[in-house]
């Protein structure tokens, strides 16, 4: 240990290190910089020998997460730091750490607005492009955590069931452009888009018409 880092702070980066498995964010907890730590696991043994035991526990920790918010597990200090939002990922070492979001990724808040909009439209593009997202990340994202691909299905039935409500309160008028009621710019929605996409939902849940049917748009009987 060099003797300008006290004890103190050498063991709140043991601390914070146990607790997200980061060296960088360990680093900034305690005050010290990522090289000063990186220098001491190579000059001390039993100093690397306890950053690898501390980011065991912080894997052990955060491989059973259902979600993206570290703050579910770590508690709410742990949502943002220096006011960049963090997320529960792998880190090249294969371990579950918790990091800053890097660019175009899904965070807490993002997440919540994505699912309702779906439950909206039952539409994922237009709801990824109105949050801001790429298909990429959106896509990846759910493979990423089964939570949220189970969040993803259910707000989906929801959207599904929602739109044959609309176009069933809007048959008298088959051509109307309907609004979306969402707080994010989703634009209006044609009752042709929202048939095609109570057909698709038809055809990924219940296997009912084919792929081909829905993209051009045939006529099958409403649930």
């Amino acid at each position: 240990m060099t003797k300008k880092t006290s004890k103190a702070r050498t063991e709140a980066f043991f601390a914070a290190l146990s607790e997200t498995g980061d060296q960088t964010i360990a680093a900034e907890q305690a005050g010290v910089s990522r090289s000063w730590a990186g220098m001491q696991a190579r000059l001390d043994a039993g100093f690397k020998a306890r950053m690898e035991a501390c980011a065991d526990a912080a894997h052990a920790r955060l491989s059973g997460a259902s979600g993206i918010d570290p703050s579910a597990i770590l508690g709410p200090a742990w949502s943002s730091l220096g006011g960049d939002p963090l997320v529960i990922r792998m880190g090249k070492s294969g371990r579950m750490q918790v990091m800053r979001a890097p660019d175009g990724h899904f965070t807490s808040a993002l997440e919540p607005k994505f699912l309702a909009g779906l439950q909206a439209t039952n539409n994922v593009a237009m709801t990824y492009n109105a949050i801001g997202m790429t298909s990429r990340a959106v896509y990846e994202h759910r493979k990423r955590w089964p939570g949220f691909d189970r969040r993803w299905k259910a707000a989906a039935d929801r959207g599904a069931l929602r739109l044959d409500v609309l176009l069933i309160c809007n048959r008298s008028n088959a051509m109307r452009v309907i609004e979306i009621d969402y707080d994010m710019p989703i634009p209006p929605m044609t009752v042709d888009q929202m048939m095609h996409q109570i057909y698709m939902h038809q055809y990924a849940v219940r296997g009912v018409a084919s792929r081909r049917a829905c993209r051009r748009g045939l006529s099958m009987p409403m649930r």
